[in-house]
């Protein structure tokens, strides 16, 4: 059975899983609803905010799971043509709904995950950090050299005190972001039984 995984790093996981599930049970209430008309496709998703479901069958599922940052999309799939049709599903659909934050699905070869890049924030953040750096690193080195000895060192330890107060700032909030709360499992939606 051929599997495929992809991490989508987004500000937005849970958003992205329910809207992606949510759309599948909405499709699997007709007949399918992706590309032509194939009526031996029958749809179904189960979710929470944290992990989903959507069965495409008999092609296969993919599964879902989010996370604080990071949304986990692995497929399943009868053979290696379903495992491509899901996989264009998926892409498209979340493409589509994550347009605004410039949301791109990559699927790695041979079933290998590749390593999520960080969103476009999280870069700038990073280069308006260096360049904090490289400003508080350029006024050590010209305090030193216009400032007379003391005045130099004075002026060094109030910088130092400062960038540490950022650096301590800076790692409380990452740490408060990243601490897990656990949430109860609570199931939003269904799709509508499968006809027999």
């Amino acid at each position: 059975m051929p599997t495929s995984e992809t991490v989508l790093r987004t500000e937005r996981p849970q958003r992205y899983l329910v809207q992606l599930c949510r759309h599948a049970a909405a499709m699997g209430k007709t007949d399918g609803g992706h590309g032509p008309h194939t009526p031996d496709l029958h749809v179904d998703a189960e979710y929470s905010e944290s992990h989903g479901v959507v069965t495409l069958a008999p092609w296969g599922q993919a599964t879902l799971d989010a996370d604080e940052s990071t949304l986990t999309v692995r497929v399943e799939a009868a053979d290696e043509e379903a495992l491509q049709r899901i996989q264009d599903i998926v892409t498209r659909d979340l493409e589509r709904f994550g347009r605004r934050d410039q949301l791109t699905v990559t699927w790695p070869p041979n079933g290998t995950a590749p390593k999520p890049r960080p969103p476009a924030r999280h870069r700038r953040r990073y280069a308006l950090l260096l360049i904090v750096l490289a400003v508080v690193a350029v006024h050590f080195a010209v305090g030193g050299a216009i400032l007379s000895r003391w005045t130099a060192l004075s002026a060094d330890i109030v910088l130092a005190v400062i960038a540490g107060k950022i650096l301590l700032v800076a790692l409380g909030r990452r740490a408060l972001r990243n601490r897990h709360v656990p949430h109860p499992h609570v199931r939003l939606g269904r799709s509508a039984p499968k006809p027999e």
